[in-house]
């Protein structure tokens, strides 16, 4: 897209790098009782019920009706995130897997999230490190015992996102020369 309000939003989470593949720009508007109209513009993805989830600094919603999303892969292998900017973190650290994944969109929706999980070997979560993502943890934990929990990779921090910005934020404010052997290493 050419929203330069959506591009700098995708960059200060840092995951611009990431984002095309999965996001597009949602223009909506807002109508009050007197019918006038108020217009805004997101970041957004569909879900698998036709609404679009919806980010911008101001506001996290969805337009329609919610629901998980769904982007297909490995059939045996399954990564489970609550919602899209913390999926496009992982994905911008780590080499595509070809995992399936799920988007819940919101710990709500745990349970069918649960029920979609059920054909694969292999699960991975990367919820939340609040209160809400640790009982979705221990939820989707309790299903299925043999489940991965990801969260340990962003301990001390809320969410995989938050870590991701906190690394960032000390890549680029190490030297020059330190700086650019991270970046060489992938942020290892």
């Amino acid at each position: 897209g050419n929203n330069h309000a959506i591009i700098n939003y995708l960059q200060s989470m840092g995951i611009w790098p990431v984002a095309h593949e999965h996001l597009k720009e949602v223009y909506y508007y807002i109508e009050d009782e007197k019918k006038l109209r108020k217009y805004f513009f997101s970041a957004g993805w569909k879900n698998e019920n036709g609404g679009w989830e919806v980010s911008n600094p101001y506001f996290k919603g969805c337009l329609g009706p919610k629901g998980l999303t769904l982007i297909p892969g490995d059939q045996d292998r399954i990564a489970l995130f609550e919602g899209m900017t913390d999926y496009l973190s992982w994905k911008f650290e780590q080499q595509d897997n070809g995992e399936t994944v799920i988007l819940l969109n919101g710990v709500t929706f745990i349970e069918a999230a649960i029920k979609r999980a059920a054909g694969f070997k292999e699960k991975t979560i990367f919820f939340d490190n609040d209160e809400a993502g640790e009982s979705a943890s221990q939820t989707f934990s309790n299903a299925y015992p043999q489940t991965q929990n990801g969260a340990s990779y962003y301990a001390g921090f809320k969410d995989y996102n938050q870590r991701l910005i906190s690394e960032l934020d000390n890549l680029y404010r190490l030297p020059v020369s330190e700086s650019y052997n991270k970046v060489k290493t992938g942020l290892r």
